[in-house]
Order: C-alpha cells, then sequence, then structure tokens
C-alpha cells in the first residue's frame, strides 16, 4: 500500500506513462500505415518511416529521466539529498526541453524552412 502524500504522484506518473505510450503507439501506426498503405515509393516510404521515428526517439529521451526519477529516484541517488536534488533538477530540465527540441527535430525537417535558410540540400533527411 502507498502512502497517502505519494498515491497523487503514483497516479499521475502512471497515466502519464499510459499516455506517452498510447499516443507513441497510435503515432508510429498511423506514419507506417499512410507510408505504407498510400502507393508511395520505396524511397518515400523510408524516408516518411525514417522522419516519424525521431519523435518518439527525442520523447523517450526527454521523458525518461524523469520516469527513472519517479519510478526510482532514491535508490538511484543511495539516498543523499544533494545527489537527489541534481537528478530531480536534471529530470526536469530533460522533461521541459522535450517541447523545444520536438520544434528543432521538425525545422530541421520542414522542407520550407530549410529552404527560408538557403539550404537546399535533400528534403530534410536525417543522417545525411
Amino acid at each position: 500500500c502507498l502512502p497517502a502524500e505519494n498515491t497523487g504522484r503514483y497516479l499521475l506518473d502512471s497515466i502519464f506513462l499510459l499516455d506517452f505510450a498510447v499516443c507513441s503507439g497510435l503515432y508510429l501506426f498511423v506514419a507506417w500505415y499512410i507510408s505504407r498503405f498510400r502507393r508511395t515509393t520505396a524511397v518515400v516510404y523510408h524516408r516518411v518511416w525514417r522522419r516519424a521515428q525521431i519523435f518518439p526517439l527525442i520523447a523517450l529521451v526527454t521523458v525518461f529521466p524523469y520516469l527513472l526519477e519517479s519510478v526510482a529516484g532514491v535508490q538511484l541517488t543511495g539516498g543523499s539529498k544533494q545527489s537527489e536534488a541534481v537528478f530531480h533538477n536534471v529530470s526536469n530540465l530533460a522533461l521541459q526541453l522535450n517541447g523545444f527540441v520536438n520544434t528543432l527535430a521538425y525545422a530541421y525537417q520542414s522542407r520550407k524552412i530549410r529552404h527560408a535558410l538557403g539550404d537546399h540540400g535533400d528534403d530534410g533527411d536525417l543522417g545525411k
């Protein structure tokens, strides 16, 4: 049984994790479905799938420290208040940067933004 003060946080963390899993799964499914069944060439399919994978990856990198702190924060820091405070600040910073990093990834992949900045490269493919 959870202590009364941790029940609310446990519930919110559970809802957050469930929301993250459902949204990421639906996002990847829709990207896969659209690129697979919309009469696209293999090159377009590969490009769409590669672009779609970056956003759940960003979410995992920016959200994982927060979830790790929520589930096992005290065990990871060894009970040290200073280490716990640093880990808390780092995990919250990563969580707060999620939207900013998503915006950067979108801007990098946006053909219009890349052309406006003078980069007329290969349509925003990652890894090139």
